[in-house]
């Protein structure tokens, strides 16, 4: 990185917030003609019919969560979200779309929910020729527009196993009780003042952990747990393929294990009768039906599904036979998924590559 192209934040980049208007998160719509941009990591965060402030600003903007440290790139006008979301513009004469990767580039410390953006005022801005700023954007343009297409085609396999459920599901005839599938299990959480208790080899699972997957399955967990721990608490240890289905805080999340393992309170997860259900054919109804038992979800605090509610909910189930034939077409879809993210992994490598070549970094 040469020294002469390397510039202070505030003689580069101008904070420009004050120029949007903003509105409340009561305020979002699900349609509208002005689109409402926040922190998160969403790309439109709601809609509003609200015009924008009048002002001589004009795209492109960079959005920087100033708490989140998520960055994002606008070519229209937009509305602000809640608190904490800077817009940011180039105040010479500079490519946005270079400043906006090689913002994002920056390691930027985390302070929880701080703010972050006096830490980002810190770095100086690398800041070459014109015209190879116009470059090393295309170049990063080109490699995250192919990483975008590889993720739509997960997306796609998603969706087209969610078909394929719904089809399959058209000819459920067999009705059950849950209770009468599986056998339902309660998860705890063994003392954490005692240090015996972890640390051991028992995966321990927790609804956050689930939150974080991106995955059917899970095959481990941020912590784990004794033996010892196991025999002092409710806990019970699912064997291989259960169905771990978060009850509470919040309702709804789901994966199918691939090694033995267990859960905290927050979970009440199934041990499938295999003669009558296929756990990765019960995994897709509840994931089908996520919003009907999180609706149907009691308490004051936050709502949970108590055992006995789960157990009374009724599923209709397709014959065993045709179960087998869902799972062997989701099987093959799940490997081209896996195919795909393996190539999302190594083009992840390609623009880190990319990145540290083009803004200098050795």
């Amino acid at each position: 990185m040469k020294p002469s192209y390397l510039y202070n934040f505030e003689d580069v980049i101008v904070d420009v917030t004050s120029s949007f208007k903003k509105v409340k998160k009561n305020q979002y719509e699900d349609n509208g003609k002005t689109p409402i941009i926040d922190q998160s990591k969403n790309d439109v965060c709601g809609y509003t019919n609200l015009k924008p402030k009048v002002n001589s600003l004009k795209p492109p903007y960079i959005i920087f969560g100033d708490h989140t440290r998520c960055f994002k790139f606008l070519t229209r006008d937009f509305i602000l979200g809640a608190d904490g979301t800077k817009v940011l513009k180039a105040k010479i004469d500079a490519d946005h779309r270079f400043l906006f990767y090689y913002l994002k580039f920056l390691k930027i410390e985390e302070a929880g929910y701080s703010r972050h953006f006096k830490f980002l005022k810190r770095f100086k801005i690398y800041l070459p020729p014109l015209v190879e700023q116009q470059r090393i954007a295309r170049l990063l343009d080109s490699a995250n527009n192919m990483l975008h297409l590889y993720k739509l085609s997960i997306r796609i396999l998603d969706k087209l196993a969610q078909s394929m459920f719904i089809q399959m599901d058209k000819l459920a005839t067999n009705k059950f009780k849950l209770n009468e599938i599986s056998e339902i299990k309660s998860g705890a959480t063994p003392k954490s003042k005692k240090k015996e208790y972890w640390n051991g080899k028992i995966c321990w699972a927790t609804p956050r952990e689930l939150n974080k997957l991106d995955d059917i399955f899970i095959n481990t967990t941020l912590r784990k747990i004794t033996s010892r721990a196991l025999k002092s608490c409710s806990a019970s240890l699912l064997p291989i393929n259960s169905i771990l289905f978060s009850s509470r805080a919040p309702i709804g999340h789901i994966a199918i294990n691939t090694v033995p393992m267990t859960t905290n309170q927050g979970f009440k997860s199934f041990i499938v009768d295999k003669n009558i259900v296929e756990p990765i054919y019960l995994y897709y109804w509840l994931n089908h039906n996520r919003k009907f038992l999180q609706d149907m979800g009691v308490g004051a605090t936050f709502k949970e599904l108590s055992k006995n509610l789960i157990s009374s909910i009724k599923i209709d189930l397709p014959d065993l036979s045709k179960q087998h034939i869902f799972v062997k077409k989701i099987n093959s879809l799940y490997k081209i998924k896996i195919d795909k993210k393996n190539i999302i992994l190594k083009h992840l490598k390609l623009i880190a590559s990319l990145q540290q070549q083009s803004f200098g970094i050795n």
